[in-house]
């Protein structure tokens, strides 16, 4: 997110993790990390708790959403946890 983005950005949380979003709720995720697969990562020793593959079209927040709030007790159950979409964490227990 650009700094203007940043000024304008809400909190969202789904399943325990918190991500800054536009103010029209959507996540920022890239371009690549559409195609990547989901990781919950422990944020303390950077295990892979759960690794879930794109969905087929990529991933987008509703789908995101839909993965991860059948997941909450687990996360919550492990946090701090951090979310990465390939190799970019984009949202965390801790935001």
């Amino acid at each position: 997110m650009s700094a203007k983005e940043l000024q304008t950005a809400v909190y969202v949380n789904h399943g325990g993790i918190g991500f800054l979003a536009s103010r029209a709720g959507e996540l920022p995720i890239s371009e690549a990390g559409r195609t990547q697969a989901l990781r919950l990562v422990a944020a303390f020793d950077k295990k892979t708790l759960r690794e879930v593959p794109a969905p087929q079209g990529g991933w987008d927040s509703e789908r995101l959403a839909a993965v991860l709030e059948p997941l909450s007790p687990y996360i919550l159950s492990f946090a701090p946890v951090d979310a990465y979409l390939g190799d970019e964490c984009i949202g965390s227990t801790e935001t």
